[in-house]
């Protein structure tokens, strides 16, 4: 019984990375949908400030320090990993520390380029947009809820 549940959850992730709409998964009922989720400018711009925070001192910040905010402790940041533009404290991944990666570094510095989408299948990374984004477009993308979850890939 345990591979045909298993058999079946793995059509269904199959069928929504074809790009089928509304798919449920027939063993547990969950819809599976692919996102495209795109790095936008509150990303771009929690990925600067972490930079200069970290050029005047090498440490994980949590997103408040980033901020310079007490009242929002939740923010798009923890997405930033998909990409490889900062690591989440090693010790403790669920703190909300964050460090840039040399990769976040390049990208603010305007050196490289990075997909404008990365492609999400039950929270995770299953690839990315072919086209790229620097931190300049980056930081000119505005989020926008409802045409995420209107959209399905």
């Amino acid at each position: 019984m345990k591979d045909f549940v298993q058999a079946a959850h793995r059509l269904a992730i199959a069928r929504a990375m074809r790009g089928e709409p509304n798919v449920v998964c027939e063993t547990c009922g969950r819809p599976i949908e692919l996102y495209k989720r795109p790095l936008h400018a509150e990303m771009a711009r929690f990925l600067v400030r972490l930079v200069r925070l970290w050029r005047r001192e090498q440490r994980p910040y949590t997103a408040r320090e980033v901020l310079g905010i007490t009242n929002k402790a939740s923010t798009d940041a923890s997405f930033l990993t998909h990409w490889g533009l900062v690591t989440k404290d090693s010790q403790k991944p669920s703190s909300g520390y964050y460090s840039p990666t040399p990769a976040g570094i390049d990208f603010v510095d305007g050196k490289v380029s990075v997909p404008s989408h990365v492609h999400l299948l039950l929270k995770l990374r299953c690839g990315f947009a072919e086209t790229r984004t620097t931190i300049q477009q980056a930081l000119e993308t505005r989020f926008d809820y409802a045409k995420l979850m209107s959209e399905a890939l």
